[in-house]
């Protein structure tokens, strides 16, 4: 790649969102595996209240974005991922990795997502959402506790992946679960639960020759209580190439996760998530940016396909403001 001059790469990180923490180690690895040789790294920290600074000091948002020359997106969850911190990107005239912010404003919304693939034929949970201050909220649960299969699977409608999340096997639980959600402000997404392997498809566009590139899918396996299709409470889990399925599964899940990532138009990676069961595979959600820890199934991911983390790196500095 042809390159002028050293880049200053402002790295986004932290948050006010359920997040912050998983943020700031995304944004800490991605710090250090810049390659220093074209990429001047800046830090730049949002706390838990939404205040930005740069080199521990309180800063306005536009101010420092002057001087950096793009931005790395490294959060997650609400106002990283929901289209609010990329509006503030466009409105200062900056290039940033990541989904743009119709994209990121569609996919933090299950609900939007799902109602958005529905015409695709593509498999999912069967659902429905119950909002804040629903007059008849009461009526709705009792009719979703008939409607649908159970245990039943309830997460706030926008957040990040695995936040919030809790089974409900009985009915007082499915209303406990919804009013917790509905008292933080979110709509309160009700799926059935769907029994099999979860599994994750890791994209990235433009890359390795193909306009859509997949590395090797993960099977995502998990030891202790269980809680839901995507979270285990207080359980490891591990990340395990995706050796022990059908060729025709394997080439399905990898079609389907490319289709869904162009048909939301997500930007230059995202990670898609799957339940394969029994009776075909079952999209569950996309996250738009996903975890960059060195823990994280995307970077396993990155690694069974033996991508080194600083090269995708650099391939995402380098694509962002391409179309």
């Amino acid at each position: 790649m042809n390159r002028t001059h050293t880049k200053r790469v402002g790295v986004v990180r932290g948050g006010p969102s359920s997040e912050h923490h998983a943020s700031l180690s995304s944004g800490a690895h991605i710090l250090k595996n810049l390659d220093s040789s074209y990429y001047e790294p800046v830090d730049i920290y949002i706390d838990k209240t939404g205040t930005w600074h740069e080199a521990g000091v309180p800063v306005d948002p536009y101010e420092v974005l002057q001087f950096v020359d793009i931005v790395f997106n490294a959060l997650h969850g609400e106002y990283g991922e929901d289209g609010t911190v990329q509006a503030i990107f466009d409105d200062a005239k900056i290039a940033h990795t990541g989904s743009d912010t119709f994209a990121s404003r569609i996919a933090i919304h299950k609900h939007d997502t799902k109602a958005l693939l529905a015409k695709t034929g593509i498999k999912m949970p069967r659902s429905r959402i119950v909002r804040p201050h629903s007059k008849s909220k009461e009526t709705n649960l009792a009719e979703i506790w008939r409607t649908l299969h159970h245990p039943l699977i309830i997460k706030p409608n926008a957040s990040g992946s695995a936040v919030g999340i809790s089974i409900a096997r009985s009915f007082t639980e499915l209303t406990q679960s919804v009013e917790y959600i509905l008292a933080s402000g979110h709509s309160a997404l009700i799926e059935e639960y769907v029994k099999g392997s979860e599994v994750s498809v890791s994209i990235i566009a433009n890359y390795r020759g193909e306009s859509l590139y997949a590395a090797i899918p993960s099977h995502i396996r998990y030891e202790g209580e269980f809680l839901s299709n995507s979270i285990q409470k207080n359980a490891e889990y591990r990340v395990e190439p995706m050796k022990h399925f059908s060729p025709i599964e394997r080439e399905l899940v990898l079609r389907t996760a490319k289709h869904i990532h162009r048909e939301l138009g997500l930007g230059q990676y995202s990670r898609i998530d799957f339940i394969i069961a029994k009776n075909g595979i079952y999209f569950i959600e996309a996250n738009t940016l996903p975890g960059l820890s060195p823990h994280s199934i995307f970077v396993k991911a990155l690694e069974e396909s033996g991508i080194a983390f600083s090269d995708f790196l650099t391939h995402v500095v380098e694509g962002s403001g391409k179309k």
